[in-house]
């Protein structure tokens, strides 16, 4: 007869749990690392603080025109009040 595999809990959060069992768990790691790896080799560090420099840089610019909207429609309401 097999003996049962032994299991361990793998937490998810304070509330879930699920049962691993030992092959399972090892694979799970796996996938993790693999997971990991990739995602290293796709996007370096550098890459990544470089996108986000760039998205600031755009997000800087986007509401320097909208300031520049704004203070051209209260303008425009000032002028027709002054009517």
């Amino acid at each position: 007869m097999d003996k049962p595999k032994s299991r361990k809990k793998m937490k998810m959060s304070k509330k879930d749990t699920i049962d691993l069992s030992d092959d399972e768990l090892q694979e799970a790691k796996r996938e993790e690392e693999t997971v990991l790896a990739e995602g290293t080799s796709q996007a370096p560090e550098t890459e990544v603080i470089e996108n986000f420099r760039k998205s600031m840089v755009y997000d800087e610019q986007v509401m320097v025109h909208i300031l520049r909207l704004l203070e051209e429609s209260r303008a425009e309401v000032e002028e027709e009040v002054e009517r």
